[in-house]
């Protein structure tokens, strides 16, 4: 798999990952 290519995945997973606890987060304060 290509260097920098696998970078980008990375970096995209974490943002993912981020913004869907960020989600969570703001669901859990505003609903609850």
């Amino acid at each position: 798999m290509n260097e920098r290519l696998s970078s980008l995945v990375f970096t995209c997973r974490l943002k993912v990952r981020l913004l869907l606890s960020t989600v969570v987060v703001w669901f859990w304060d505003h609903c609850l």
